[in-house]
């Protein structure tokens, strides 16, 4: 018997390991065209308005997909889900290394982008369904933390291996990965049961709505500003801004993007983690006030000239906003009604990702008529801090919390 329920704690454990590096994936695609952009813009003869719509569109059929995709994962679970994603993810990998011009990037990054932004709903999902509230936060964060990873890789790291190779042969690499990775859950979750919405009718009964209260509407608003603003500028135009705007080096832009990702990799384990310890609804406020100060930090270049704030402030604003992704998943699994989980999951993904798109070709515009000057971007950023202040702010003062 104890043999037996150690083999199964152990299967548990390599799934969440194989779940991981799925998101893991997602991750470093969401994110690596800001180390990209120039080595594809050498090779393929594009512009940086092309490469602003290869980014833009990631992020805007990612948001478009998160609403059905939630849905689906409450309605058959997210065995399937998972599996016809990362299949997806491998074709789209293997089209994006292959192709030659602007149209069969555009394609590419297309189907990427549907196979990519259909992994992290069903990964949560299977993390509430295996661990539900036994260190939820904590397995959680971990998910988060190992798929997040992705973002390191994409950094510096990144940056090392163009050096020495194409940039072809990477997403040769991840297509053969997905691939693999697909294969391997299909066969660990084959005799898994996973709890749906549909296996559980005796126990629930259908409600009409989403149960959302007004936690969950500031909730949804603070993780829109936070995941909007930071992925735009993680995801393709954080070395731009340093490059052309403050003159650091290429090399030094990686650095930075490096100390950034390496605060984004630590902040959603530990936040995890302390969300199984410690009030959940505080964590959201101190959380989201440390976001809007960090903006504040660069909207007002107080720490471009320093290299050593300036590293520290954008490992905080790294941490602090994996750290808000941490929170408001857990806040999700944790508060919102089971049949809607996924849904609301969804729905945080949807105005993040959505946010992100259109950030993504106003930053763009911005930059290429800048001239150097970064002060309409640095603007932005201290609009920001002023609307994520203020719902953080409100957040506080709202004393309710169960749906």
């Amino acid at each position: 018997m104890e043999k037996a329920e150690g083999s199964k704690k152990n299967g548990i454990i390599i799934l969440f390991i194989v779940l991981s590096l799925s998101y893991f994936i997602s991750s470093f695609h969401r994110v690596a065209l800001s180390v990209l952009s120039v080595p594809i813009m050498e090779e393929i003869d594009i512009t940086i308005d092309t490469i602003s719509t290869l980014g833009s569109v990631l992020f805007f059929i990612y948001a478009i997909i998160q609403i059905p995709c939630g849905h689906l994962c409450d309605r058959i679970g997210p065995r399937k889900i998972m599996l016809v994603s990362l299949v997806i993810t491998s074709l789209g990998s293997l089209l994006f290394g292959l192709a030659n011009n602007s149209t069969s990037l555009l394609l590419a990054r297309m189907v990427l982008s549907v196979g990519i932004s259909t992994v992290y709903i069903p990964a949560i999902s299977f993390v509430r369904l295996l661990f539900k509230n036994e260190k939820l936060g904590t397995f959680t964060g971990g998910l988060l933390a190992f798929g997040t990873f992705g973002t390191v890789v994409a950094s510096k790291p990144l940056q090392i291996f163009i050096d020495h190779f194409s940039w072809r042969i990477c997403f040769y690499i991840f297509a053969a990965l997905s691939l693999v990775l697909s294969i391997v859950i299909a066969r660990l979750t084959k005799n898994i049961k996973m709890d749906t919405v549909q296996s559980k009718s005796n126990d629930l009964q259908k409600s009409k709505g989403l149960g959302l209260n007004t936690s969950f509407v500031l909730l949804i608003l603070i993780f829109t500003a936070c995941s909007g603003a930071v992925q735009s500028f993680q995801g393709l135009w954080f070395i731009p801004y340093f490059t052309e705007g403050y003159n650091f080096s290429f090399e030094s832009a990686s650095n930075l993007l490096l100390m950034f990702s390496s605060g984004y990799f630590l902040g959603s384990p530990i936040m995890g983690w302390m969300c199984d310890r410690f009030d959940t609804k505080k964590l959201v406020s101190i959380v989201a006030l440390c976001n809007a100060f960090i903006w504040v930090l660069l909207g007002t270049e107080l720490v471009q000239s320093s290299g050593v704030y300036l590293m520290l402030t954008l490992l905080l604003l790294g941490f602090f906003s994996s750290g808000m992704t941490s929170i408001g998943f857990y806040y999700v699994g944790k508060y919102a009604r089971l049949d809607k989980r996924a849904l609301i999951t969804s729905i945080l993904g949807f105005g993040g990702y959505m946010t992100t798109s259109i950030l993504l070709k106003l930053m763009g515009s911005i930059i290429s008529s800048s001239g150097g000057n970064m002060g309409k971007l640095n603007m932005i950023f201290l609009i920001y801090s002023a609307f994520i202040f203020v719902a953080g702010v409100l957040f506080i003062i709202n004393k309710k919390e169960k749906v």
